[in-house]
């Protein structure tokens, strides 16, 4: 249904793994980073070893549950939602024990990742408003490209991550950091934690290089969808606003330069034929 006016192609380019590349630069996790720097297919690479045979593209079902895998996994995710994100996505029926198998696996092959929640765990008291004072209320976690502050992460750009009303709460036998949102009208108490704050950073900061690919591009940007972004440009102008396009998009930031982009692009007349 999305289709470019006669005369012009639709150029769409799609960051590769974006969010798996951040997670790992961030943590600087060996594993995840030598296999992204050599081309490893790390959603094959995790199925191979929890499968325990061979695992390639052709083994599509397979492929999408090493998928599931170290993506949901990068972020803390538990045994019972990890089993029913990969029933979801491929069908397959975990059992516990099973679920509980790859979240290990997970965890012992890359270890750089629990010790980045860690120190985001260290971190979220300091986000508290009752921690934070005029004198400490701006912190520069070095390693992280990150301010934070009362109630809020500052991100490169600026822009901040909220989290109104941030407290500790006592649920069952445990004590658990919440905040505040509104859902549908409706007030709504989130849990915070090392694993979500790692996402809601990760999926942050891949805005951030979206919308900076996005602004190189210009005024020929139609769409912006996830990591992926949308370029109109005339008919026998394709292969150079491809070139373009992949370039912007695998420039490293400045605030993390050490970390390798990549994007597969194509054009055509729609939006299904670019891809």
């Amino acid at each position: 249904a999305v289709e470019a006016p006669q005369g012009y192609s639709l150029v769409v380019g799609d960051f590769s793994n974006i969010e798996l590349r951040i997670v790992a630069y961030l943590s600087k996790d060996p594993g995840l980073v030598q296999a992204i720097e050599s081309g490893v297919d790390l959603y094959c690479d995790f199925a191979s070893v929890f499968y325990g045979r061979k695992i390639t593209k052709a083994a599509a079902k397979e492929r999408r549950f090493g998928k599931c895998a170290i993506l949901g996994l990068g972020y803390g995710m538990g045994a019972t939602k990890f089993a029913k994100t990969v029933r979801l996505q491929t069908g397959e029926t975990l059992t516990e024990e099973q679920a509980r198998k790859a979240i290990d696996l997970y965890r012992t092959r890359y270890g750089g990742v629990p010790r980045l929640w860690e120190k985001l765990d260290s971190m979220i008291p300091h986000l508290s408003a009752s921690w934070s004072s005029e004198a400490t209320k701006y912190l520069n976690y070095k390693e992280l490209p990150i301010t934070i502050g009362s109630e809020f992460v500052s991100l490169p750009s600026g822009l901040k991550l909220r989290y109104p009303n941030l407290r500790q709460v006592k649920e069952e036998r445990r004590v658990e950091w919440v905040y505040d949102v509104y859902n549908k009208r409706n007030l709504e108490q989130r849990k915070l934690y090392g694993g979500k704050l790692l996402e809601n950073i990760s999926q942050a900061l891949a805005g951030e290089l979206c919308k900076t690919a996005m602004l190189e591009m210009g005024d020929n940007v139609t769409g912006l969808v996830h990591d992926e972004i949308h370029v109109l440009c005339r008919r026998g102008l394709e292969q150079v606003t491809a070139q373009k396009l992949k370039r912007v998009m695998s420039v490293s930031p400045s605030w993390l330069p050490t970390m390798k982009l990549d994007a597969e692009v194509g054009w055509g007349r729609s939006w299904a034929s670019a891809k």
